[in-house]
């Protein structure tokens, strides 16, 4: 059986991947554009900012020291809900459910620090899972990868 360390490790890896090519390129995109491509406008912020905050739980699961691996899943919880929280209030339309996962995962860990590693894992997966949906839409509507739409200027507004 495979260890729930080293399962955090390569999903986390997978995660920061996948929040560098596809979420974070996307709130970029979102922010230059004043809207994005996917027709939402910046409303879509209020789900990209805290998934692409989700990146700090894929770098917590690289970490070997037990004690700093902890505080940064907690810190990425902090943060991941503090963004959604805000996001709620600039944008009403924001999916409640997406701050409340994160914090009773977050409270579980904090009461149940001896397996928080599958907490981590739990949180991981659910942002793998948000980042795949995202690329699924985007390559459905035949656009290319996100980090790539950054350096296509087809679409770029014109500066005159």
């Amino acid at each position: 059986m495979i260890p729930i360390r080293m399962i955090n490790k390569i999903s986390g890896l997978l995660l920061i991947l996948l929040s560098v090519t596809v979420a974070i390129p996307l709130v970029i995109k979102t922010i230059q554009t004043s809207g994005g491509t996917w027709g939402f406008g910046v409303i879509g912020l209020g789900i990209l900012i805290p998934l692409s905050a989700c990146i700090l739980f894929g770098v917590a699961a690289l970490m070997i020291d037990e004690k700093i691996q902890w505080k940064i899943f907690i810190a990425a919880h902090g943060i991941t809900i503090t963004t959604g929280i805000a996001g709620l209030f600039i944008f009403p339309v924001y999916p409640q459910f997406l701050a409340i996962v994160p914090g009773i995962l977050a409270m579980l860990s904090v009461f149940d620090r001896n397996n928080f590693r599958y907490y981590l894992f739990a949180m991981i997966a659910l942002a793998l899972l948000a980042n795949i949906l995202l690329l699924k839409w985007e390559i459905e509507f035949g656009r290319v990868l996100p980090l790539l739409q950054l350096f296509d200027s087809s679409d770029a507004i014109p500066l005159d």
